[in-house]
């Protein structure tokens, strides 16, 4: 086992130093420096991008899960009432007609499908 150990040790080693180039030049210290500030230009040239504000992301939206009741004759959509989504419906695209048909005032309605009956 010992000589297999060896053995293994010394390819192991040998296959790592021919990776190795000898000939490689380290660069010089005023190189390293010139670099550096090279460097530290072209971050210094970059602009960072405008922040998304916190309500793009995280606020309700004007009009989310819109939908056609299944005669096609209404539309439904989640809309916030007083800051909290609650469900709208009105006349197929005329938003004159549309009217909130809830008032939730806790944690808003969550979802919204229609019935078959295309009254519900």
């Amino acid at each position: 086992m010992n000589k297999n150990f060896a053995t293994s040790l010394a390819l192991i080693l040998a296959i790592t130093l021919a990776g190795c180039d000898s000939n490689t030049a380290t660069p010089t210290s005023a190189e390293q420096s010139s670099q550096t500030a090279t460097a530290t230009t072209e971050v210094q040239t970059v602009q960072q991008p405008p922040l998304i504000e916190r309500t793009v992301l995280f606020g309700n939206p004007t009009r989310f899960q819109g939908r056609l009741s299944p005669d096609a004759e209404q539309m439904s959509f989640r809309a916030p009432l007083d800051g909290v989504m609650n469900l709208w419906v009105g006349d197929r695209g005329d938003f004159s007609s549309i009217r909130a048909i809830t008032s939730d005032k806790g944690r808003g309605i969550p979802a919204h499908f229609w019935a078959l009956d295309s009254k519900h």
